[in-house]
């Protein structure tokens, strides 16, 4: 049996760790063949993981041609005609299992995959956008549902916004949550470690994002600039991306930091492969998204013994305890998030206990949880595995 997953970027993120994660437990303890395909980006320290684990992998921009102006300006009938060529392709490869976890192809797929050799598809809502767009008509959708795809969400409340998406009841979509598996060490020697040595009572605050919009790495760099001197702090962005957004928001933010004279306390190290060896010096991880689903570098936080300050949103709200929501601040809220990072910054015990907190309840709800049992569950009931 052969399972393609199809994903923004052959490149580190959230959604490719998850991929990742999945492909190598069907692979390794379902004995099905898996491959994955990259949109956007491609990545060689992330395909070298996957070329180490012997995980089958296509980089397939040609697939971008769904998210083009020209694709949106065709008829209805030459729109179809593409999907139908994009439908010999699939049936040609024959794969049995279709995990679409890019919006738009998982719209095509959904609508041509029972024309195909495929057994079962995947409907996904990862992104947890708290005011989605909900078409009053879409007839793509209302026959994907003809073919009765599996349709999962990582988060309660991106439940909620898939059946107003999609038009469906609660009750037809599964709600499958992340999981945390701790990264294997990384033996290298990356530039960042020797430019980041951490100095005795310095502070280091991180946040691992690649720039997309929803980040709002902004409102950070603003806040920071509001913070108290007397810390000896830094603050460190792990992530870029190779898409034109990322690109465009990386450079607003570098430029900004210049602008604000804080090239001496803000780092920006790009892709970084050996997160364990990051973490292990922060001493606060940070998120300011405006929107998630159920973000997986929070997990990593957690895993990391680590307090965290975040934006208070419907995906950051439901993976952490109680006791963290009180480091919780409005989207774009410059001077509560400087007083966040102030206030832990300055309460040493305050953080460390935080980070317990953190850690317990990652043990308890993340760590190896139940999203294998749930995906092992689907493919039994549609024969797929035995």
């Amino acid at each position: 049996m052969k399972v393609l997953f199809i994903i923004p970027g052959l490149t580190f993120g959230g959604v490719q760790t998850q991929t990742y994660l999945q492909a190598k437990y069907f692979k390794n303890e379902l004995n099905l063949d898996v491959e994955i395909w990259g949109v956007y980006s491609i990545s060689d320290k992330f395909i070298a993981i996957l070329k180490r684990d012997g995980i089958d992998f296509e980089f397939r921009p040609e697939i971008n041609f769904f998210y083009s102006r020209k694709y949106k300006s065709l008829s209805y009938i030459n729109k179809i005609r593409k999907w139908n060529e994009f439908r010999i392709f699939l049936s040609k490869r024959k794969f049995d299992v279709l995990m679409p976890k890019t919006y738009r192809i998982e719209k095509v797929i959904n609508f041509i995959w029972g024309f195909t050799s495929a057994k079962l598809s995947f409907g996904f809502e990862l992104e947890g956008k708290p005011f989605p767009i909900i078409p009053k008509f879409d007839p793509y959708r209302l026959i994907a549902k003809i073919f009765e795809p599996i349709y999962v969400a990582n988060s309660d409340h991106g439940r909620k916004i898939m059946s107003m998406k999609r038009r469906l009841k609660l009750e037809q979509i599964k709600v499958i949550r992340n999981t945390y598996v701790p990264r294997e060490k990384v033996l290298n020697n990356e530039i960042w470690k020797k430019c980041l040595k951490k100095e005795k009572n310095s502070k280091i605050v991180t946040m691992i994002a690649n720039f997309f919009n929803p980040k709002d790495h902004i409102t950070v760099i603003k806040a920071w600039s509001k913070l108290d001197k007397k810390h000896n702090a830094k603050l460190v962005f792990a992530g870029k991306g190779r898409v034109k957004d990322c690109l465009k928001n990386y450079h607003n933010a570098t430029s900004l930091v210049e602008s604000l004279h804080l090239q001496d306390s803000v780092y920006f190290l790009d892709e970084v492969e050996d997160v364990n060896s990051l973490l292990s010096i922060t001493d606060v991880g940070l998120l300011s998204s405006r929107s998630e689903g159920c973000p997986n570098v929070l997990l990593e936080y957690m895993g990391a013994h680590l307090p965290i300050i975040g934006t208070d949103i419907p995906g950051i709200q439901e993976i952490i305890p109680d006791i963290q929501k009180q480091y919780l601040f409005e989207v774009g809220d410059i001077e509560e998030c400087a007083k966040k990072i102030n206030f832990l910054l300055s309460n040493k015990l305050e953080a460390e206990v935080a980070g317990k907190k953190n850690y317990e309840y990652l043990l308890k709800n993340f760590y190896n949880n139940d999203m294998y049992e749930h995906y092992t569950t689907i493919l039994k009931s549609k024969g797929i595995v035995a």
